[in-house]
């Protein structure tokens, strides 16, 4: 149910406010002609992109299948 997807729902709020401050972080370190920043930031951006397609789909099997 509800409190589960009230959860989900949260956690992709959290997960779009992590990205969107990476994204700054990026364009920021890009500015100061920081490659090992714009690096660095990349790679965590991409874990957490990684990451929240995960979890995104595992809670769409788990509203399917528990109805």
């Amino acid at each position: 149910g509800g409190a589960r997807g009230a959860s989900a729902h949260v956690h992709q709020r959290r997960n779009k406010k992590e990205l969107k401050a990476h994204l700054k972080r990026i364009e920021e370190a890009k500015a100061r002609h920081r490659s090992d920043l714009v690096e660095q930031y990349t790679r965590r951006l991409s874990d957490l992109v990684q990451n929240a397609t995960y979890s995104e789909s595992i809670e769409r099997l788990r509203v399917q299948t528990l109805g």
